[in-house]
């Protein structure tokens, strides 16, 4: 009777730590990983296009959330990270500019918009590659 006990107690453990395991997200980012994500993101910076450059912050932010450990699309991986995130809903507006320039046909992205994206992209990086 007590061997059951023990079992059951360790298979109860076993279960919450598998459970723990795969909830948990990473806090930090390796350091090499880091610097290869802060050199795509100087690289999008970069860009003559102000489209382009939308999309290609946007895709760093989406490595860099990948790298804590959230899965999904872009948009799942931000309602997951959304607690953590300062300016959330600004992301979110960034967001949609990018899926504006990637589907819509004819879109014109201005300085200004390219700018405004890319402050609220540069809250991802900034407060996880620092």
């Amino acid at each position: 009777m007590h061997w059951m006990l023990l079992l059951a107690g360790f298979a109860i453990a076993s279960l919450t730590f598998v459970i723990w395991a795969t909830k948990r997200r990473r806090t930090k980012i390796p350091a090499l990983q880091k610097e290869r994500l802060r050199s795509a993101w100087d690289a999008a910076l970069e860009l003559k296009s102000p489209a382009q450059r939308v999309l290609d912050a946007e895709k760093v932010c989406d490595a860099v959330l990948k790298a804590l450990d959230y899965q999904g699309t872009f948009a799942e991986k931000l309602k997951q990270a959304a607690p953590r995130l300062h300016h959330a809903e600004e992301l979110w507006i960034a967001h949609r500019l990018r899926n504006s320039i990637a589907h819509d046909v004819g879109i014109r992205v201005t300085e200004a918009q390219s700018l405004r994206a890319l402050q609220a992209f540069a809250q991802i990086v900034h407060q996880f590659l620092s």
